[in-house]
């Protein structure tokens, strides 16, 4: 098991790799990242186009692990236990970040084909106080609220017993954007999910289709359980309201739900596979770790189109098999679209999980997170290493979700015409 002080090691020397290639970067003749022969050519190419927010990246990643690295005490990050709060170190590695920034800008003056432009000041200033406003709204729960927390746990199952509903319940559901999201734990969700029931877990970039896509809203809307899983929207949601709201990833979700004994018995689940191939990785994986899974229990999903999905194929597949639990491993917009469509059209209740690329990240399909990383909310960033050219558009449009939630915060957003 790995503990603190060799998470905090990896955090320096991460940092000081970082920072030794932040300088040469910096030092080079030439301005363009795409020269340099070790750098992935489709990300170097996309902070050439978008040199300020290369900047703010760049700076706004290496303050992070400063922080994580020098500042704060708490860097294992057991489940459910946010690290400490950044103290007075933090402002020391915040200055020397943005000390740093205008060193390298004041060095450029003296380069060829180099300037120093105050917009790469202010860009790297950017990023390094965005890093310190992340880590300093993830706070630790004190003894006070994690037992306020456990009442609130214990009255909501007495309540339950007694037949109130849901939205009564006070501590356990937090409404954001309109959509009712789970506040508990990993374990909680997990035990919920095993009742039966849509469960979705949208991503912060498919949060934005809210205000487009109204069968999408619709699919959010009428979900049995929705979590957390963006970090994105958990760390915004506390700098907003101050409120804590445990993130509970669907790659954690995923891993619960596995260990269930019901997930090994034959015939119990029934999996819908975004791709062939993906298909056969997922599968290689499951029988590796013991699952009974065959071809036989999974569904190549085709493309599906925009609007209400229907899928008669699949639905009289379920139907003849019945499996207990149907985990959905689509994309954002569209699995939660196709889950809506099983939880009104089948005749009996299973467990609909709708996945994501959870499964993927397990097999090797995609990029392979580590627990610290998906803790740490940096799943993000191994996807964008392993897929610049993908991922880095698609998270750069999540940015949206900032106004979306300042304008709107627990209220559903309005319906408008898709921007082009």
């Amino acid at each position: 098991m790995t503990s603190c002080a060799d998470v905090k090691r990896f955090w320096q020397i991460l940092f000081l790799l970082l920072l030794a290639g932040i300088i040469y970067l910096s030092m080079r003749p030439s301005p363009a990242i795409s020269t340099v022969p070790w750098f992935p050519h489709p990300l170097a190419a996309w902070f050439d186009r978008h040199n300020f927010m290369a900047n703010v990246l760049g700076f706004g990643v290496l303050a992070g692990v400063g922080l994580l690295a020098f500042a704060i005490q708490s860097t294992s990050l057991p489940r459910a236990n946010p690290p400490g709060k950044p103290g007075w170190k933090a402002g020391l590695v915040v200055a020397a970040v943005c000390g740093l920034v205008v060193f390298i800008e004041l060095i450029q003056l003296r380069l060829p084909k180099r300037v120093c432009d105050w917009r790469d000041i202010a860009a790297g200033w950017s990023g390094a106080a965005m890093a310190w406003g992340i880590l300093k709204s993830i706070r630790a729960p004190n003894t006070a609220k994690s037992a306020s927390r456990i009442l609130q746990v214990q009255t909501s199952e007495s309540n339950a017993k007694r037949g109130a509903s849901a939205e009564s319940v006070q501590g356990r559901y937090r409404r954001i954007l309109g959509v009712r999201f789970f506040a508990g734990s990993a374990e909680q969700a997990v035990k919920m999910g095993l009742r039966g029931g849509l469960v979705v877990m949208p991503a912060a970039p498919a949060l934005i289709e809210l205000q487009y896509d109204e069968d999408y809203r619709e699919a959010l809307l009428n979900a049995d359980l929705a979590i957390s899983d963006s970090g994105f929207m958990v760390l915004l949601w506390r700098l907003l309201t101050r409120e804590q709201l445990i993130r509970v990833s669907g790659l954690e979700y995923l891993k619960l739900l596995l260990a269930r004994l019901v997930m090994h018995e034959p015939g119990a689940v029934m999996w819908i596979m975004p791709t062939s191939a993906a298909q056969g990785r997922n599968l290689e994986w499951l029988r590796t770790n013991g699952f009974p899974a065959r071809e036989d229990d999974c569904y190549l999903a085709p493309v599906y189109p925009k609007g209400k999905l229907h899928d008669q194929a699949l639905l009289e597949r379920i139907r003849a098999k019945k499996p207990r639990h149907i985990i959905v491993s689509l994309g954002g917009g569209t699995q939660e679209r196709l889950g809506l469509f099983l939880k009104r059209e089948l005749n009996y209740r299973p467990g609909i999980h709708c996945i994501g690329a959870a499964i993927a990240f397990l097999s090797g399909d995609q990029a392979k997170i580590p627990a610290w990383a998906d803790h740490l909310f940096l799943g993000w960033f191994f996807r964008c290493l392993s897929e610049p050219m993908k991922f880095v558009p698609r998270y750069w449009h999540a940015r949206r979700l900032v106004s979306l939630m300042l304008r709107y915060g627990a209220e559903m957003p309005p319906l408008v015409a898709h921007e082009t």
